[in-house]
């Protein structure tokens, strides 16, 4: 008779527990996905640099990223012959 009661018991508590899980991962799941979307359709700000020449003259351009970078690197967003390879990363 105790023997029956164990095993109901232990029936239970393995479905609880199987229970508990799905819904966890349901859970993650779904914020997860939710999180995905916000960050989606999340804007980076534009990024605006006023660049002034030696003869007085400038010019003012704007980078639709995160971070830019200045340097004399050919992949630099801002290329500068009088800065190291890739000098400056401002965010």
């Amino acid at each position: 008779m105790s023997g029956v009661i164990v095993l109901a018991l232990r029936l239970l508590a393995t479905a609880a527990l199987y229970g508990f899980l799905a819904w966890a991962f349901i859970f993650l799941f779904r914020e997860t996905r939710r999180q995905a979307v916000t960050l989606t359709n999340r804007r980076v700000p534009g990024i605006g640099i006023m660049i002034k020449f030696p003869g007085g003259h400038g010019t003012l351009r704007h980078f639709n990223q995160a971070a830019i970078t200045i340097g004399r690197d050919p992949g630099c967003d801002i290329p500068s012959r009088t800065t190291p390879s890739r000098r400056a990363m401002p965010t």
